[in-house]
């Protein structure tokens, strides 16, 4: 039985310019402690998926889907209460930024408390040993002075460790990480993956990477999600689809890795993928990444491709679902 299930689900919301689809009719499952990477431009609904999940949609956005659960458990039809529940328990979150997640008028400890409280069934007794402890599991040094320190007077990386200790106070089977490593500086970053790696691992649990790094998916997912303009372009096993790309807009993401960059007399620059991302108030006919796609063909302009299977991936492509007949 799969830990989560999620069908046909799209995330809409209304504007000055109308309802605008955030994601659009997406699908995909994930099992008991298998990391899934989702990766794509700023902008694709790579957050605003997990925020679904999560409940934690805007103001004036709405979701629709076919099915949504967790481990059976339905959360289309679920109340306030028992997603709230679920959300910070169950399933937890890291976000981006932790110099903005955590509170700035309340010490690390206090934090720390709530989510251990969580966990232990609101017992008081014994908390602040337990923050100490969490503290050490994430390589905090000197936890029990942290506890009194707030979150102003530690570094990011240190406040991201911290927002990963909440993350796990509690257990969860799932853990969401939004792009955890974008605020902290290379060096950081390493560190912080490598944690998250660890307590993976170590604790058994599901979990969800949000990138726009495809090639930092690479070491620590089983299968990646690639996404544009809300949609999904290409899911696969990590190892087909970084070693195998087959959807013109992942070999492009690839392409401009600059570890896949040689500089050759032939080549001076960096790839990049032409154009810009669709506004979502005025989308493109047919396949959304055609006006910025060098395998186009009349196909593409005109009928918007099916999430398909094909060669051990699903992807949506023209180029894999004759016939064909490429724009001259």
């Amino acid at each position: 039985m799969p830990l989560l299930e999620v069908k046909n689900l799209t995330v809409r919301i209304e504007t000055l310019k109308g309802s605008l689809s955030a994601v659009d009719n997406i699908s995909f499952s994930l099992t008991e402690g298998e990391v899934l990477g989702i990766v794509g431009e700023s902008g694709c609904g790579k957050s605003m998926a997990s925020y679904a999940l999560l409940d934690l949609l805007p103001p004036f956005s709405s979701l629709e889907a076919q099915q949504l659960s967790f481990l059976n458990r339905d959360l289309l039809h679920a109340s306030h209460r028992e997603k709230r529940n679920l959300r910070g328990k169950d399933i937890t979150m890291i976000f981006q930024d932790p110099m903005t997640s955590l509170n700035p008028s309340f010490t690390i400890g206090f934090q720390l408390r709530e989510s251990i409280m969580r966990a232990e069934h609101n017992k008081k007794k014994g908390w602040r040993k337990r923050a100490i402890e969490l503290l050490k599991h994430v390589g905090i040094s000197e936890a029990h002075e942290r506890l009194d320190s707030y979150p102003h007077e530690l570094s990011g990386g240190m406040c991201q460790r911290i927002m990963i200790a909440m993350a796990i106070a509690t257990r969860p089977q799932l853990l969401i990480a939004d792009e955890p490593t974008t605020a902290l500086d290379v060096t950081i970053q390493a560190q912080i993956l490598k944690l998250l790696q660890s307590l993976q691992k170590e604790f058994g649990m599901a979990m969800i990477l949000i990138s726009h790094n495809i090639g930092l998916l690479a070491h620590m997912a089983n299968r990646v999600m690639v996404m544009y303009a809300g949609q999904i372009m290409e899911m696969g096993k990590t190892e087909d689809i970084i070693l195998r790309p087959e959807h013109p807009y992942t070999q492009a993401l690839l392409a401009a890795l600059p570890e896949n960059y040689s500089n050759t007399k032939h080549r001076t620059e960096l790839p990049s993928i032409p154009g810009l991302v669709p506004d979502l108030a005025h989308r493109p006919t047919g396949c959304q990444f055609h006006p910025r796609c060098k395998e186009k063909f009349d196909r593409c302009e005109k009928e918007l491709p099916e999430l398909k299977e094909h060669n051990k991936r699903k992807i949506a492509c023209h180029l894999y679902d004759p016939p064909s007949t490429k724009l001259t």
